[in-house]
């Protein structure tokens, strides 16, 4: 057997699916760091088993899905695949070749696969037993494993020993039967207990069914005296309540004729009061009027003497004012005087100013223009004399540059030359790269076009795989609750079967009776069982049967006789039999009954049964109408005068006579809708079971094109991935092609654009140089014009500056004239806004004098007609007086007439409320007799029905043709209750109880001993083990020994390796201890070696056990890393004797192990988070690389 292949899908950084073929020998994978090689390591334990997401570095089990990049997103799961060749079927399975997978989702679940079905990781774990494949191992090693040997205590390295001395199957039956062990001893006490139990239960509930039986008996013996009380109670309170009724309702008479009285008596005396009150709130408005009058008279009098005193006020203000007005009148006509002379003034002064602003302002402007001209002359020199300056100096310059440009010259015509020879050498090395550039692109297009098409049927086919399983998902969630809603449905079917056929909720006479329809077939059931009702008439029917519904029907008058017999016989009892040969109905229904308002017609009508049974119906039900509901079942029983029987669909029951029956029913039992129930909920099972059958087909449906899509999407995959290591190769080519076409390019570019730069150069030099001789010419002109200008225009200068001396002592004069006349101007500017001001004074004074005296006037004139307008009211309110004084006299008569009448009806209307008091208490006392009769009738009636479930119809069929006195029943009755009180607590159900309980006894007793017998062969099969298990290690164990000593010798050149088991423990636990002697050093424990030697001692373990047991294959991750150049030699050596008889692969960054290698995968991140199969020589490259950096 030996390891076929990998296969990683969406595992950790292998986003793509990766397949890994091995042959025998050593196959290496290598990689730069970060790669992700030894995530082939953790895929390969992950498969195995590996429960633990820090065994496999990381921290959740969901880590191990790819996770996504910047670029790709994450995958919803990992899955990971290994095929053995099973050729020599060492794995015990009939198949050539075998594949473990596991497959994990990011939602959670998770699965094993075996050659494509699932199983369990236990079946896994089996099937790797004592081959050295299993995460406890030692077919994988990491560098924790060698950590583990290496610095682990000596329990630590038991798991490694045991897989190699083969006892690991061993103690997994051990560790199995010792859990099985355990389970029994646990099942025996929990049996004992049991057992304890039931002995402690069975002898008292022996004694418990014997005094229940006894209660039975004397409890139906009660039952049939308390029935015939019954009858005679409720006979005589009817009677008694017939009479109450009478008597009240002469009284209720009485009652209404004394209240009408009252009422009337009542109503005259509120009228009187109304009247009464009437009056005096008449009385007291006219009062108030007369003293609000008088006060009013007051108040109108003060008011007249406060105006009197504000005229006289009035009259002396107005002098005052009239004295100041002439006084302001004579003050303004002196200002205006003032004001004429002032004007006069300020208009000379203004035209003075004016006049000699307009001779300052035509200087200014004169001067001005001369200061302009002279400025323009003097700048013109200096700029003549500049350019004289210029022109001199740039006459030597130019004559220097012209001697450059023309040296120049010279040298581009020779570097001409040369450039043309060199353009046409590039030419032709550019046009050939440009052909292999356009090859290589062609290639490049045309595959990364087919990865496009294959990456996109991929995108369509994992969408189309997401949704299978999301729909798939779906449909399990359906199906789960599907069967929890048909093992409820199922359970709730069981619960009503085993309560219907134990007859619960029946009498304890009927069970019994039921008991014996196994042995007499002339037992046809209760009424409940041979009839089948719709929901809705249910209550109506179960009101109308009773206690009928308990009523056994039988097939003929024998059948039932020998019932009675067997109940009389036994003292079980009463119950009542039908026999169908003797059952007829004894009344028609009235077909006019169906006009009536509300009427569905004879209940018997809707209840469905067999022919045969039809007539016991009718006999039961004939005679019961059934209504639709109570107001109108009233209705129809009033018309009838009360001779019908009539039920309502709510259960209302209106009985010949008269009597209603109603209310909610205290019993739950619901007898007859347990039948309907079950079909009910047998269809419903049935509906559940057919949806069950349907979903499990379309998950095996969705299961059936997952594989198809996962086909699919493996065959893109592989394609994907060669294609992309053609196009990576591709794409190297091309870029190669690529940089040379452009640098040969770049060349023939510079060399052209060096070649347009120097006839540029050459044109732009030759141009230059023109426009120097013509500089020079133009710069001899300049000089001598400028020469010409200077001296034409310094006379000219000086002509200006003496106009402008002149201007300058005009100008001074007239400025003196004016800062002389605006000083005159502002005196008299001031003096005239005072004048204004004053005046505006005596204008605003004036015109507030005058319209102050208009004010007193017109106050004088308002507060005289005041005056007048208050002597007309005082008058008014005066005559008003005398007229309210005459009418308060006259209504104070008035009240005191009312106030007699008043007093005589309250006299009388308290003696009509003593003889309605009176009555009312006589109808209260009639009335609590009447509902103290009716409640002792309705207690009478709940009383029998919740004991016995009986109305008085129903009873009467028990009644005795010469029944006893009351007084008789009653001191049998107190008899029977005495004896059944005697009994002390009895528990009816401890019959059945104690025959169950026995039967339990027994069984638990058999179990009982079959679970020593059992412990007792559990306990040999253990011995047998441990004994097998420590003849088989101490063997293996001398020889893994032996082993390691000569691969140690090997490996180190020399020296002395041992192993030794732990002092003083068992050899099934003991630890064991690795000691180790380098050549040329002292015999020391592991601790004290340098980190170089440990890792190889470890290693000597390692292939000392390969060597005694070989494992099929071997995964080693990078156990050699700490071992020097020589050492990793040795170590290689080693490996190439070994792999005759085990496949090793090897994960490695170590040339001296690369080179042992008979195959090589290189693994790299071409993509960063994404790894990827590539060729190995662009591994090597990257990790030369690494080894550089």
């Amino acid at each position: 057997m030996y390891l076929k292949s990998i296969e990683v899908h969406g595992f950790k950084s292998f986003a793509h699916k990766l397949i890994f073929d091995f042959k025998s020998g050593i196959t290496g994978i290598v990689g730069p760091n970060g790669s992700g090689k030894s995530n082939v390591a953790d895929a390969v334990r992950w498969v195995l088993g590996e429960q633990s997401a820090k065994q496999l570095r990381g921290s959740k089990m969901e880590d191990v899905i790819f996770s996504g990049t910047e670029t790709r997103k994450p995958l919803g799961f990992a899955y990971v695949a290994i095929t053995f060749d099973n050729s020599d079927h060492a794995l015990p399975l009939d198949f050539d070749e075998v594949t473990v997978a596991r497959r994990v989702y990011r939602s959670g679940e998770s699965e094993y696969l075996i050659n494509g079905a699932a199983c369990l990781l236990k079946d896994v774990k089996e099937m790797f037993f004592d081959t050295g494949i299993g995460k406890e191992g030692y077919s994988i090693i990491g560098q924790g494993q060698i950590d583990k040997i290496l610095n682990g205590k000596p329990d630590d390295r038991r798991e490694l020993f045991d897989e190699a001395a083969g006892i690991v199957k061993y103690k997994r039956r051990k560790a199995a039967t010792v859990k099985n062990l355990e389970a029994e001893r646990q099942n025996l006490l929990r049996v004992n207990d049991i057992l304890n139990e039931l002995e402690l239960r069975v002898t008292p509930l022996q004694k418990q069914s014997e005094k229940a039986k006894r209660f039975l008996a004397l409890h139906e013996e009660l039952k049939n005296k308390d029935i015939q009380m019954f009858i005679l109670d409720y006979e005589r309170l009817e009677s008694e309540i017939k009479a109450m009724e009478e008597k009240y309702t002469i009284a209720e008479k009485d009652l209404e004729k004394a209240q009408e009285q009252y009422t009337e008596s009542r109503a005259k005396l509120d009228e009187m009061e109304q009247n009464l009150q009437s009056y005096q709130e008449e009385l007291e408005t006219k009062k108030t009027t007369v003293n609000n009058n008088r006060l009013k008279v007051g108040q109108l009098e003060g008011e007249i003497r406060l105006y009197e005193q504000q005229i006289e006020a009035a009259k002396q203000n107005e002098e005052q004012l009239t004295l100041r007005l002439e006084q302001l009148n004579s003050q303004l006509e002196e200002v205006k005087i003032e004001y004429k002379d002032l004007i006069a003034q300020k208009e000379e002064i203004s035209r003075l100013v004016s006049d000699c602003q307009a001779e300052k302002q035509t200087a200014e402007e004169e001067i001005n223009a001369i200061f302009s001209e002279i400025n323009e002359i003097e700048n013109e020199i200096d700029r003549c004399n500049e350019t004289i300056i210029k022109t001199m100096n740039a006459a030597s310059d130019i004559k220097a540059e012209q001697k450059k440009y023309e040296t120049m010259l010279e040298q581009i015509a020779i570097k001409k030359a040369e450039m043309n020879q060199n353009l046409f050498r590039l030419r032709t090395d550019v046009a050939k790269a440009q052909e292999e550039i356009t090859a290589s692109k062609n290639l490049v297009d045309e595959l990364t076009e087919q990865i496009d098409k294959t990456n996109e049927e991929l995108k369509k086919l994992r969408f189309a795989q997401n949704e299978n399983n999301r729909k798939k998902t779906l449909a399990e969630n359906e199906y789960q609750e599907n069967q929890k809603t048909f093992h409820a449905c199922n359970s709730q079917i069981t619960t009503l079967k085993n309560i219907s056929e134990r007859y619960e909720g029946y009498g304890q006479s009927i069970k019994k009776v039921m008991e014996q329809k196994s042995k007499y077939s002339g037992i046809i059931g209760v009424v409940a069982d041979i009839i089948s009702v719709e929901k809705r008439y249910e209550t109506a029917v179960e009101t109308c049967l009773g206690g009928n519904i308990q009523n056994i029907v039988t097939d003929n008058e024998y059948t039932a006789k020998k019932m009675v017999e067997y109940l009389k016989d036994n003292r079980l009892g009463r119950a009542t039999f039908l026999p169908l040969s003797s059952i007829t109905a004894d009344a028609e229904y009235d077909k006019s009954l169906d006009d009536e308002k509300g009427v569905f017609g004879p209940v018997s009508n809707y209840v469905d049964t067999k022919d045969e049974y039809r007539e016991v119906i009718k006999y039961l039900m004939g005679r019961f109408i059934l209504v639709d509901n109570i107001d109108n079942a009233l209705a129809l029983a009033k018309k009838y005068k009360h001779t019908l029987r009539i039920v309502t669909l709510d259960g209302e029951f209106l009985n010949v006579g008269g009597s209603i029956s109603g209310g909610a029913f205290k019993n739950k039992s619901n007898l007859l809708g347990r039948k309907r129930e079950i079909e009910e909920l047998e269809e419903k099972l049935e509906a559940i079971r057919q949806k069950s059958i349907a979903l499990k087909e379309e998950i095996d449906s969705y299961n059936e094109e997952n594989k198809k899509l996962q086909n699919n999407i493996d065959e893109l995959d592989n394609s994907v991935r060669e294609l992309s290591l053609e196009l990576n190769t591709r794409q190297i080519k091309y870029s190669q092609a690529k940089e040379n076409a452009d640098n040969r390019q770049r060349a023939y570019d510079d060399a052209t654009h060096e070649g347009t730069a120097i006839d540029s150069d050459k044109i732009k030099l030759t141009k230059q140089l023109e426009a120097i001789i013509q500089k020079e010419n133009d710069n001899n002109t300049i000089n001598e014009q400028c020469h010409a200008k200077v001296a034409e225009l310094t006379e000219l200068l000086e002509s200006k500056k003496q106009l402008r001396s002149k201007l300058h002592d005009t100008i001074n004069q007239i400025s003196l004239n004016l800062i002389a006349h605006t000083q005159t101007e502002g005196f008299v500017e001031e003096k005239l806004e005072r004048n204004i001001s004053s005046t505006n004074q005596i204008l605003d004074e004036i015109k507030s004098i005058t319209k102050g005296k208009e004010t007193t006037s017109e106050n004088i004139g308002t507060k005289h007609e005041q005056i007048d307008a208050i002597h007309k009211a005082i008058k008014g309110l005066n005559q008003q007086t005398i007229v309210l004084t005459e009418e308060i006299t006259s209504t104070n008569e008035k009240i005191n007439n009312l106030q007699i009448e008043q007093k005589n009806a309250v006299s009388l209307r308290e003696k009509l409320a003593d003889t309605r008091n009176e009555l009312e208490k006589e109808q209260i006392r009639l009335q609590n007799q009447n509902e103290k009769l009716e409640a002792a009738f309705a207690s009478l009636n709940q009383y029998m029905w919740n004991e016995y479930e009986l109305t008085y119809r129903s009873a009467l069929e028990y009644k005795s043709d010469d029944i006893p006195s009351y007084a008789s029943l009653k001191a049998d009755t107190k008899e029977l209750k005495q004896q059944i009180r005697a009994l002390g607590d009895v528990n009816v159900n401890s019959i059945e109880e104690y025959i169950e309980v026995s039967e339990r006894y027994n069984s638990m007793k058999a179990q009982h001993d079959d679970i020593i017998e059992s412990e007792k062969r559990l306990e040999v099969f253990i011995s047998e083990l441990e004994d097998k298990m420590r003849t088989q290690f101490v063997e293996k164990f001398e020889l893994i020994k032996q082993q390691y000593n000569i691969v140690f010798r090997e490996l180190f050149g020399g020296g002395k390796g041992t192993l030794e088991l732990v002092e003083g423990e068992d050899i099934l636990d003991a630890g064991i201890n690795i000691i180790a002697q380098p050549p040329g050093k002292t015999l020391k424990s592991m601790t004290m070696l340098s980190g170089g030697e440990k890792a190889l001692s470890a290693i000597a373990i390692l292939f000392a056990i390969q060597n005694l047991k070989p494992s099929p294959f071997c995964l080693l991750d990078e156990i050699e890393a700490a071992l020097d150049d020589s050492n990793v030699k040795r170590f290689a050596k080693y490996l190439n004797r070994l792999k005759e008889k085990t496949q090793y692969i090897v994960i490695t960054h170590r040339q001296g192990t690369m080179a042992a290698a008979d195959t090589l995968y290189g693994i790299t991140m071409q993509e960063k988070g994404v790894s990827t199969l590539v060729s190995v020589d662009l591994v090597e490259q990257q990790l030369m690389k690494d080894v550089k950096k």
